[in-house]
C-alpha cells in the first residue's frame, strides 16, 4: 500500500505524541517531559490562521504553550492548514513556547448523505464524528 501525504504525517504526528509521552511497562503512570513536570502547561488555544502576533503577547502574559488548531478535512484545507502551522512553530521557536497541534477531523455536518461510518465508543454508543478507522474518510 502506497503513504500518501496525509497518511504520512497522520504516522508522523502518533509518532511524536507517542516520543513524548511514554507509558510504563504496568502501565500504572504516564511519564511527561520534564518541562512539563518542572513548568506545568500555561497555554493559549489560537486559530492556525491567526496572526502570529500573539505568540508575543502569550509570552509576555506568562504563557508557556500554544495550542493551535486548523482544518484538515480537505486536500486544500489540509496545505493552508499545514503551512500556518510551520509558520507558528517558527514563531513559538523564536519566542521560547512549546507548540501542541489540534487538528479538527471531524466532518462538515453540513454535507447532506453523510458517507462514513460513525465511531462506535467503547461503551458501544455510537457518536456524530466519523470513525477514526474509516479508510474512506480519511482518504478523503
Amino acid at each position: 500500500m502506497r503513504f500518501t501525504k496525509i497518511k504520512s504525517l497522520i504516522l508522523f504526528l502518533s509518532l511524536l505524541f507517542f516520543s513524548i509521552v511514554s507509558v510504563r511497562a504496568d502501565n500504572s503512570l504516564v511519564k511527561f517531559p520534564e518541562w512539563i513536570l518542572k513548568e506545568k502547561i500555561r497555554a493559549g488555544y489560537l486559530y492556525a490562521k491567526n496572526d502570529t502576533k500573539y505568540v508575543s503577547l502569550m509570552r509576555e502574559n506568562g504563557f508557556n504553550t500554544v495550542i493551535v488548531k486548523g482544518p484538515i478535512q480537505t486536500k486544500t484545507k489540509f496545505k493552508s492548514t499545514l503551512k500556518n502551522y510551520q509558520r507558528w512553530a517558527r514563531s513559538c521557536k523564536k519566542e521560547k513556547l512549546h507548540l501542541f497541534i489540534a487538528y479538527n477531523w471531524q466532518p462538515n455536518f453540513e454535507i447532506v448523505g453523510y458517507p462514513y461510518k460513525h465511531v462506535v465508543c467503547s461503551g458501544g454508543i455510537t457518536g456524530i464524528a466519523p470513525c477514526p478507522r474509516d479508510s474512506e474518510y480519511w482518504m478523503n
